[in-house]
């Protein structure tokens, strides 16, 4: 029972603490031009087109194709984060990605879509470094 009445009275005391900061986290991804939506009680943050850009400019290394699919290379631990980058912006040539440590997989509809990609995100990585 005490536990119990100590994680309620704990929850009672840091809800209003808690308000404030999802609601200056939100505030704060506004800035940067991400909304924020609350799906099952967290708070996620959804990347605007405009910010994929930036995240080729800063994390994107090297594209190689091979037939309807890309291969992109990061630096360690960035793939994930162009991954999500990439999937929120939902471009219309892209089926899937696959990201793992510091590579990651752009699935294409067809090659012809795939070297349409290619250009599309060296000009964006291209926009992203001018910014």
């Amino acid at each position: 029972v005490w536990p119990a009445y100590v994680a309620a009275l704990a929850g009672l005391l840091l809800e209003p603490w808690l308000i404030r900061r999802r609601t200056a986290r939100a505030r704060a991804l506004a800035r940067e031009q991400w909304r924020t939506t609350q799906l099952g009680g967290d708070d996620a943050a959804v990347a605007p087109k405009s910010l994929l850009p930036r995240s080729l400019a800063e994390y994107l290394i090297r594209v190689d194709r091979v037939q309807q699919m890309l291969v992109l290379k990061t630096g360690a631990g960035q793939a994930q984060i162009l991954g999500v980058a990439l999937d929120r912006a939902r471009l219309p040539e892209i089926v899937g990605t696959i990201a793992g440590d510091d590579t990651l997989l752009v699935i294409a509809p067809d090659a012809r879509r795939a070297t349409q990609l290619v250009k599309r995100l060296e000009q964006l990585a291209g926009e992203g470094s001018a910014t």
